[in-house]
Order: C-alpha cells, then structure tokens, then sequence
C-alpha cells in the first residue's frame, strides 16, 4: 500500500490535470468546431478535446478515494454540503457581476440581481454544473458511505459490470441499433455513471493500486485506443450529420470512463522527490478556486488567444492560451487564500 504521503501527491497530480483538462474543454473546441475533416487541425483539435473529456470523471474517482473510505457523522456531511452551497452562492455574486459589467454593455443593478439569481435554479457558469452534481453526491455520501464500508471486491465487480452495461454501453447499442430499446420506467438511479466513477475510486483507494509494468503498458495501450476510438467514431458521425456530430461527447460512455481510469492508474506510478511534492501539493490545493474562476478567466484573458493566434497557428495559440489562464488563476486563488474565510471555503 502506498504511504498518505505519496498518495497525497498522486491525487494532488490528478487535480492539477484534471483542473486543466477542464480549461481545454471550455477552449479548445472552438477550433475543430470551425472546420472540417478536410484539415488535420480538424483531427489533431478532435484528439485533445477528446483527451480532456478525463476532467469529470477524474474528480469523480479522486472524490469516491477520498471520502467513500470512512463514515462520517452527519454533521461532518453538512458541514460538506454548507462550504458548496456558500461557493455557489459567491460564485453567482461573482458571475453576476463579471456578466452585467463586463460583458453586458448595458448594465443595470437589477439584471445583476436577477442574474445572481440563477444560482439557485441553474449554473452561474459553463462549467459550475459540476457543483450541483458534487451536491446531489454530498446529499447521497452518508448512505453511500456506509453501502461501501460491507461491500466485497466481487461486489465491485458486479456494480461496475451493471453500470457500465446499462449507463455505458447500452447508450452506444441503442445509437446504431434502434432495434434495442429499454422501458422508461426501467430505471437503475444507485448503477448511475457518477456514482460509479466514486466506486472506481473508493476500489483503488480500498483494495490498493497493483503498478506492475505490464499493468503501465496495458494501460498506456487502452487509453489511446479509446481516444482513438472517439475520434475516428466521431469522424464517422460528422459523416452523417456535419451539424450534430459529438454523440460520443458524454462523459458516462465506456471510452472515456477507460481514458479516465487509464490516467488514474498511470498518474499513481509517479513519485515526486520531497520538494516538488510540496510544489504539487500546493497548486493541487489551488485547483479548485482555479475551477472556480476558469469560465470568467478565459473571457477576461481572450486578448491572450487573440495576440498569440496572430503570431502562430490558432492550436499552438490556444494550448497557450490555456497555460496562461491556468498561471494567473493560481496566481489569483494563491492570493485570494491569504484572506482566512476565503480560504477555508477554497
């Protein structure tokens, strides 16, 4: 088994990355959106979009490691549950303003208002959905905590089979064969896909990482199987329909629970001399005030795509674009956490 210390290091790894792939999603994709399979960039924009579809399931699986391995009081759960309601809260005082002042080039008090508003019935963000899905999961953690602490590894076994047949494969099936079909009212809530990335986290963390090199090899193997999967399947859906072709843009399908999966074992064999795990240690704990901000830093920071496009080609212009925004915001979280309230919720 690995040591707290090296295993804190290891997820700290997986946030930064993560973290990151989250800025991609949110960047990147306008490129390949502008042109066609006619242009490499086309494909080469596809791959890395695919690629950073990991960010979700990612958290998921460093959340189910962390939490699902003990069983918390339920006042230890709504503690959990008040710190994300107050983010969602200040983020919607934030985005209000960012969208009124900033954007909107008529302000007005009351559109901030309204707009502050919404957090309570939809996202403040692009990319703050996460939120209200790690609050639904908080609502769940005390029962699922406690299902976890008796199941075996063949329990495992069986969830994940379950789950990935009815949440991860049979969505595919039903694509090209429309011949299969499942009920409405069949419905299997506890196999959803969120709770199983939690499950495949609480399995490493529970029954530990066995890093062997065939195990490295296989896994290195699988995940650019899988990202090229998604990309040549989705060069075939632009095919038939050149408007409407990321089907397999869905974090839930099995190419990119395996891609997730794949990171998180290969992510486990690094080890970090003492000094940088402090250093990675620290920016992983910047990572989520990074989320937070990514969507208005990547609207306040656009000049930086513009000038460096001008300069290079617009894919090497936004992987820039992408570094930038991800220093200043950890620039920015790493000042914001001076204040004390900040950071505790931070």
């Amino acid at each position: 088994m690995e040591t707290i210390k090296t295993r804190k290091t290891f997820l700290d790894l997986l946030r930064i990355i993560a973290c990151f792939f989250v800025i991609v999603n949110h960047t990147n994709s306008g490129i390949f959106l502008s042109t066609t399979p006619q242009n490499l960039v086309w494909f080469v924009s596809l791959t890395y979009f695919f690629v950073s579809k990991i960010a979700v399931p990612i958290f998921f699986m460093i959340s189910g490691y962390l939490l699902l391995n003990k069983i918390d009081s339920y006042k230890k759960c709504l503690q959990r549950i008040i710190r994300i309601v107050t983010v969602l809260i200040g983020c919607g005082f934030i985005y209000a303003i960012y969208h009124n002042y900033f954007i909107n080039p008529n302000p007005s008090f009351i559109s901030a208002i309204k707009q502050f508003l919404t957090v309570y019935i939809a996202s403040p963000s692009n990319a703050l959905w996460y939120l209200y899905t790690y609050l639904g999961i908080l609502f769940m953690l005390p029962f699922l905590q406690k299902m976890v602490s008796l199941m075996t590894k063949r329990d495992y076994h069986i969830f994940f089979a379950i789950s990935g047949l009815f949440f991860s494969i049979l969505p595919i099936l039903t694509h090209y064969c429309h011949l299969i079909t499942v009920d409405a009212n069949f419905q299997l809530p506890l196999f959803g896909g969120y709770i199983c990335m939690l499950f495949i986290g609480q399995y490493f963390s529970k029954f530990g990482i066995k890093k062997t090199r065939r195990g490295f090899c296989v896994a290195c193997v699988l995940f650019v199987t899988m990202v090229a999967f998604n990309v040549i399947a989705t060069y075939f859906e632009y095919q038939k329909s050149s408007s409407n072709y990321l089907f397999f843009d869905d974090r839930t399908f099995l190419p990119i629970i395996l891609q997730s999966v794949c990171v998180f074992y290969l992510v486990s064999f690094i080890k970090a001399p003492e000094k940088l795990a402090k250093i990675i240690s620290y920016i992983g704990s910047c990572t989520f005030g990074i989320y937070l901000l990514s969507d208005m830093s990547i609207g306040l920071l656009e000049p930086i795509y513009v000038m460096a496009s001008s300069y290079m080609h617009r894919f090497f212009a936004v992987i820039i674009f992408e570094i930038c925004i991800f220093i200043i915001g950890l620039i920015v979280v790493a000042l914001l956490k001076k204040i004390p309230f900040i950071k505790k919720v931070l």
